[in-house]
């Protein structure tokens, strides 16, 4: 099997099972925020040791999110759905067999291996393919998502805030490379520059917790974005009995999610496809925050909420 993490990535059987998940799978899963724990730890590991690899990482989101923006604003022609149904109930009544599939392939097979096939004369049945397959992708976006383009931005931002905050939750080395950490008015005040808005965050002296730190961070959706990390202490009385990382990512409300002032928002994990976190999100003077701890640390996402005077969520996304 061939790696493709460029040059530089050294596989290890130790850190990363690559018999059973590809790297570029990896690669995938970590930038969608669905990476494993079984691999989790092998793979940060990797990502401190060549940079070139988050890089990768970053990139895979970059795109995804672009191509999101990108079909956001794409416009079905009337009538569409109905034809694509229909098309499909007709499709139904005569399948094709895998058989018949594969003698398909089997008689095109010496044709596509000339040249002459991607010559220039060629390019007008395949430009036809293109648009089909584009009209297709429409299409299904239309009939599985009829909330339109912008529905599931949400479920975007779910699965990267809730694989960043695993990520450096329980990885120290992780956590050292991304966050400045020191005093958490001056990170905030100088991240505060960076988002055009000063962040309202908890006071942890005042609330049993700790600062772990905080930086830039690559939210999906256009404007700044910041992460930053917290522990929420144990405290007689009011539980968790132990030490909960939770993080706060704050980014510039850019119109991508339509939430009302004043409402939190706790997210539907299960359909974002996230196993095993607790997220909820709102906006305040101009700024979306985004909150997130493991499913079984919801706790220390209530006291968080409380220290940051934020209404209990009553709305669901």
């Amino acid at each position: 099997m061939t790696d493709r993490l460029g040059p530089n990535f050294e596989r290890s059987s130790e850190e990363l099972d690559l018999s059973k998940v590809s790297a570029a799978s990896l690669l995938r899963l970590a930038a969608d925020g669905e990476i494993d724990p079984q691999h989790q730890a092998g793979f940060d590991e990797h990502v401190a040791a060549h940079p070139d690899s988050e890089k990768r990482v970053a990139f895979e989101r970059g795109l995804r999110g672009a191509c999101g923006r990108a079909m956001g604003d794409v416009s079905v022609p009337e009538g569409l759905a109905d034809r694509v149904r229909a098309s499909i109930a007709g499709a139904a009544e005569a399948p094709v067999s895998d058989e018949a599939l594969a003698d398909a392939l089997a008689d095109r097979a010496e044709q596509t291996r000339s040249p002459s096939f991607w010559s220039r004369t060629s390019t007008i049945a395949i430009g036809s393919i293109a648009a089909m397959l584009l009209i297709a992708v429409s299409a299904v976006a239309l009939l599985g998502n009829p909330r339109g383009g912008g529905g599931a931005y949400h479920v975007e931002l779910a699965q990267f805030v809730a694989g960043e905050h695993s990520r450096v939750a329980g990885n120290e080395s992780a956590a050292r490379s991304k966050f400045e950490t020191g005093e958490q008015s001056e990170v905030a005040r100088k991240l505060a520059a960076l988002l055009g808005g000063e962040p309202k965050l908890p006071v942890c002296s005042e609330n049993s917790m700790t600062f772990g730190g905080g930086s830039e961070c690559r939210v999906p959706g256009s404007g700044p974005s910041t992460h930053f990390q917290f522990f929420v202490e144990p405290k007689d009385g009011v539980g968790p009995p132990q030490r909960i990382p939770v993080s706060v990512f704050v980014k510039q409300d850019t119109g991508e999610l339509k939430l009302n002032s004043g409402v939190t928002y706790s997210v539907d994990t299960a359909s974002c496809g996230i196993n095993d976190a607790s997220i909820f999100v709102w906006k305040a003077e101009g700024l979306i925050y985004a909150l997130v701890a493991k499913g079984g640390d919801a706790q220390g996402c209530t006291r968080v909420l409380g220290a940051m005077n934020v209404a209990p969520p009553t709305e669901e996304l």
